[in-house]
């Protein structure tokens, strides 16, 4: 099993809409997709590598409060809902599970600059994303 990269307590909904306002949440990142760059010049041809995140996406278990995960209960996958608390779908029919951070942005770019063991970057910026764009 992958280990979660952050454990917060936030509102989360479960698929049938119902809000849980002190939900204890486990995020687990799925893939990070960056562009890689070179620099060097001519005088000086040592090349510099330097990498930028484009993208994180990441998908998330939720208990409906720490009481619930500390009896022993089982989590429950938090789904992709619309402005409406509805499933969004991907192309085949299928309940979207993923969360996508655009790593363009500039409050996601000046938490990457603070720098620090990149797992607590990672879950930093997840953390983020999740309270200001998915618990809306």
């Amino acid at each position: 099993m992958t280990k979660p990269v952050k454990f917060i307590n936030a509102m989360a909904f479960d698929e049938r809409g119902w809000d849980y306002p002190q939900a204890h949440i486990a995020f687990f990142n799925l893939s990070v997709f960056e562009a890689t760059h070179y620099s060097g010049t001519e005088e000086n041809p040592v090349y510099k590598q330097t990498s930028e995140f484009e993208e994180i996406l990441y998908s998330a278990n939720f208990w409906g409060s720490q009481q619930i995960k500390q009896r022993g209960r089982k989590s429950k996958p938090l789904y992709n809902l619309d402005s409406k608390k509805e499933i969004q779908e991907d192309e085949n029919g299928e309940p979207l599970r993923t969360f996508s951070v655009d790593m363009s942005k500039p409050q996601y770019q000046q938490l990457m600059a603070q720098g620090g063991d990149p797992i607590d970057v990672l879950g930093r910026i997840i953390e983020k994303h999740y309270r200001e764009e998915v618990a809306r």
